[in-house]
């Protein structure tokens, strides 16, 4: 695909983009709405001549995925299945379905894999859109051809294998790998050494009759094996806690005492970045000193409680949704604000991510702060003895916390090029009714380039 020139087109004129491919103009009878609300172009509505070329297009693609980065992608659900029913597409079909492997994968290294993928495709002028890290749609749109490919985490563990979201835990490792090839419309893709089993075992036995009423049924526990994947996580929780705010409460009149401290000690012109905003009340503090502000929180609750208290105190601020779990938002926003902010706050935010989350964090932080910039941020702590686990347990109802042990932490920074400017851990910092909590605070600041 290197001789490809990307264009990036904007999402309204997709739909020409596709429908005029190799300046074929096709009717707007054979554009489908797809069961998600979504309108594509089956494969149906393909020339011969177009099919060939995006087939083969992917073809290239995946080899070249394998050959640059390691990772190993096969052709995996609907297009499998056309593969080894008919040796062809199935018409009614209109993207390409992939799977990318992890042998004997582990969680760190399924997630390793995961962000590389999506940092290649991202690379390649793909436009991502993330279900979770083992599930995400890529889609591009250039001169020559139009694709999109919606690619599934798979992995092995002994002999069990696992591919999101299908498959969980078969015994049947030994089918899958080494991978072999397959013909789809004559073209050659990588697959399963036995395809049929990894047919199977998604559509089940009866796989071989067309069955145009087939839907998948899951449980709560069918998703069990694959939630560490997931990047909206508590999401309903905080839609559902924040929901019930108004911008009177006094927990949004008033600032928090971090927000206090970090307003006092930075110049008030400053570019500053809001990460897990919340209820917004340090977020309309900033904005009422004078900071440029922008509030980021993956809760859409959140935001628009934030929005609708500064438009009603003609404040200026710019909201965006992000979830620092997702892979492919943490590319998209660190590349659309490159350096753009001098302060990076996160307040009561560290606590309630996991470490994959936190490394996302920090890599994102360091992407978006200007060379001198600083990320500012507090979070409950775990005493060094250990003698305060209990502090985990939450007041407000049951979403997801940890401790962060600040040495562990101030390590971690550091790797992500920062230097630690101050770093204290007490409590009397963040009060609330009876609780008393172990607070850490940091200050890192990006260092100047060299030169």
């Amino acid at each position: 695909m290197g001789h490809l020139v990307p264009t990036y087109v904007p999402k309204s004129v997709w739909l020409r983009r596709i429908i005029n491919q190799a300046n074929n103009k096709v009717n707007m009878n054979d554009v489908i709405t797809t069961q998600w609300g979504s309108q594509a172009r089956p494969f149906r509505a393909y020339s011969d001549d177009e099919l060939m070329s995006l087939l083969n297009h992917v073809s290239e693609l995946m080899n070249e995925i394998k050959i640059e980065t390691g990772i190993s992608v096969f052709l995996s659900y609907g297009c499998l299945l056309g593969a080894v029913r008919s040796g062809k597409v199935i018409p009614h079909d209109f993207d390409i379905d992939a799977g990318f492997i992890i042998p004997d994968g582990t969680v760190e290294s399924i997630l390793q894999t995961a962000d590389s993928l999506i940092s290649f495709l991202i690379k390649r002028d793909f436009r991502i859109t993330a279900q979770s890290n083992g599930h995400f749609k890529a889609a591009y749109y250039g001169s020559e051809y139009s694709v999109d490919i919606e690619f599934f985490a798979a992995w092995t563990d002994g002999p069990s294998f696992y591919h999101y979201f299908a498959v969980r835990g078969s015994e049947i490792s030994d089918q899958i790998l080494p991978l072999d090839t397959i013909s789809l419309s004559g073209v050659d893709f990588p697959a399963p050494k036995n395809p049929e089993t990894l047919v199977a075992a998604i559509y089940g036995e009866n796989w071989r009759n067309p069955d145009p009423d087939f839907k998948y049924s899951l449980t709560a526990e069918d998703w069990v094996n694959f939630k560490f994947l997931f990047i909206d996580s508590n999401k309903g929780f905080w839609d559902r806690y924040y929901s019930n705010q108004f911008d009177n409460k006094v927990w949004l009149e008033s600032p928090s005492q971090f927000a206090a401290f970090v307003g006092s000690n930075n110049s008030r012109d400053t570019r500053l970045l809001d990460i897990g905003c919340g209820n917004g009340r340090d977020s309309i503090f900033f904005a009422t000193l004078g900071f440029d502000v922008t509030c980021v929180d993956y809760s859409q609750a959140a935001l628009d409680v934030c929005k609708a208290t500064a438009d009603r105190r003609n404040l200026s601020i710019t909201t965006e949704a992000l979830s620092v779990t997702s892979f492919a938002d943490v590319f998209k926003f660190s590349a659309e604000n490159s350096e753009k902010f001098g302060i990076v706050y996160a307040r009561f935010f560290l606590h309630a991510i996991d470490e994959n989350s936190e490394r996302n964090l920090l890599r994102l932080a360091f992407s978006v702060i200007e060379p001198g910039g600083k990320f500012v941020l507090e979070y409950r702590c775990l005493a060094t003895d250990g003698s305060n686990a209990h502090e985990v347990n939450y007041e407000n109802g049951q979403h997801y916390r940890r401790l962060i042990q600040q040495e562990i932490f101030k390590q971690a920074a550091i790797v992500a090029g920062f230097e630690v400017e101050y770093s204290t851990l007490g409590r009397g910092h963040a009060k609330f009714r009876n609780e008393d909590p172990l607070i850490g605070r940091m200050v890192l600041t990006k260092q100047l380039t060299a030169g």
